[in-house]
């Protein structure tokens, strides 16, 4: 069973269009996904399709944030480098369409796929 996490930018992708693709694949796949992102979705009726990810101490994201930070400081920088560091860890698929969020994480040892290859593996 696949498991899958998304970068903060497809996250919103996915919830404002994908979200019925989601909920068919269920059964098949997993989603986790941070407290921000669940917050998002908690009082809507997909908030069980997401499973939210414990928290992962700073230190062990540090390294990925100051890889991100160098290349485009941005606020959603400590989330991405966060859910990069646990789709390492735990050997989740990172969906992203950012160029630089996908070749670090997949210099690291992430497997990447980008919205496309996401929704037809999904389907």
């Amino acid at each position: 069973m696949p498991d899958f996490m998304f970068d903060s930018e497809i996250f919103g992708e996915i919830v404002n269009k994908n979200l019925d693709d989601i909920t068919k694949s269920v059964d098949k796949n997993k989603y986790f996904v941070t407290q921000a992102q669940y917050d998002t979705v908690k009082n809507t009726e997909y908030s069980g399709l997401f499973a939210v990810l414990e928290r992962v101490p700073e230190e062990s994201y540090g390294h990925i944030l100051s890889l991100l930070d160098d290349k485009e400081k941005k606020p959603a920088n400590a989330q991405d480098a966060l859910i990069i560091e646990a789709c390492i860890n735990n050997k989740y698929t990172f969906v992203t369409g950012n160029t630089v969020f996908g070749e670090i994480a997949w210099k690291y040892g992430a497997r990447v796929n980008n919205l496309y290859e996401f929704l037809k593996a999904v389907k």
